[in-house]
This record gives C-alpha cells, sequence and structure tokens, in this order.
C-alpha cells in the first residue's frame, strides 16, 4: 500500500472492492487503478518479478481468494481509519455559506 500511497494517493477511490479479483485481468488491483497491469507496473516503477513482493499476484494459482480477501481487509482497515467528514466540519474550514 506504501508504494501505492506514494505513487498514486487517490488509487483507493479506483477499486471496486465487490468486484476485486487478485485473478482476474480485468479486476485485479492494478487493472482497476491503472487500467491494465503493465501500466501499474510502469506507474509504480516496478517489474513482473516484483508482483508476488507487492502483495499484486499470489505466491501460487489457489492463493487468489485469501489475496483478494487480504487486500479487501486492508481497504476495509484504512476506509475506517478516514473518519466520514460531517457537513459541519467541512464548513468549519472556513467555507462561506450564504
Amino acid at each position: 500500500m506504501e508504494l501505492l500511497d506514494r505513487k498514486m494517493p487517490d488509487w483507493r477511490s479506483k477499486v471496486d472492492m465487490d468486484k476485486l479479483d487478485m485473478m482476474s485481468s480485468a479486476w485485479g488491483l492494478l487493472e482497476q487503478v491503472f487500467g491494465s497491469q503493465q501500466k501499474g507496473l510502469e506507474t509504480l516503477g516496478i517489474s513482473e518479478e516484483h508482483l508476488i513482493q507487492y502483495g499484486f499476484f499470489p505466491d501460487h494459482l489457489r492463493g487468489g481468494p485469501g489475496l483478494t480477501a487480504a487486500w479487501r481487509q486492508e481497504l476495509r482497515e484504512k476506509q475506517e481509519q478516514i473518519p466520514a467528514q460531517s457537513p459541519e466540519a467541512k464548513g468549519a474550514r472556513g467555507t462561506v455559506t450564504a
């Protein structure tokens, strides 16, 4: 996640957790965030050899569901850490209201 956070801070907004499937060439994390695995590798500055190291591909083919579940859990935990901003809080930041 740190690599994604550094290279594309808003990456989480591009992920559909319901469709996330780390074994899919359409619904994997890199595919959802960057449009393709190759574009993701280029943007992140890593090679295919690093897919497993960074958690973008399971270390064995039957590990796909577990890896998908792990990413979903991490994404949920991060969402819970970021409190939803109330309209009152937005106004308190200096927004002028009529």
